[in-house]
């Protein structure tokens, strides 16, 4: 799960981080899950200190690089001189918070 800040969210959407009456909150949800990322986008609420209510949508990105963690393998050649190998052989734990795919 991916947390976003109150404070991030304020950077990043600068058309909501002043009102006159002043901010009572800024929005309804800050954990996000993998299958929000992408296409998706999720609806941001601010509301003021009058109750006033303003809504924008924000798409959820995933900037954070997997980690690819290799192991070595020994790689036999025919008698053409070809071998080959998979990446499941290669791989010793690669991972990414939203999971990661092989090849």
């Amino acid at each position: 799960m991916h947390q976003v800040t109150e404070a991030l969210l304020q950077q990043q959407l600068t058309m909501v981080q002043s009102d006159a009456c002043g901010i009572a909150s800024l929005i309804d949800q800050m954990n996000f899950v993998c299958s929000e990322v992408g296409g998706n986008t999720v609806a941001l609420t601010v509301t003021d200190n009058n109750s006033n209510v303003s809504t924008c949508t924000a798409a959820i990105e995933d900037n954070v690089a997997p980690v690819a963690i290799c192991q070595s393998v020994t790689v036999q050649l025919d008698a053409s001189g070809n071998g080959s190998t998979t990446a499941t052989a290669v791989d010793n734990g690669s991972n990414d918070a939203c999971g990661i795919k092989l090849n």
